[in-house]
């Protein structure tokens, strides 16, 4: 079964398509939004901190404690 996504709106940037670079991988940004497996938590963080903090849906700001999956 595939890992369910955790998406994070960027607060400044909104460019059609934006490379995120993380230590072991890269995903597409897309209109600002990006879409991390939920079974990457440091990826999670990593986007976090670069500014996807924003829920994309509601435009809300998001805290790190909801986001990353119980262990």
């Amino acid at each position: 079964m595939a890992a369910k996504n955790v998406s994070l709106k960027h607060t400044i940037h909104s460019a059609p398509e934006k490379t995120v670079y993380f230590y072991d991988g890269e995903l597409i940004a897309k209109d600002g939004v990006i879409k991390i497996p939920s079974d990457r938590p440091e990826w999670i963080r990593r986007a976090w901190v670069l500014g996807y903090r924003l829920d994309p849906k509601t435009g809300e700001n998001t805290r790190i404690e909801d986001l990353i999956p119980t262990e």
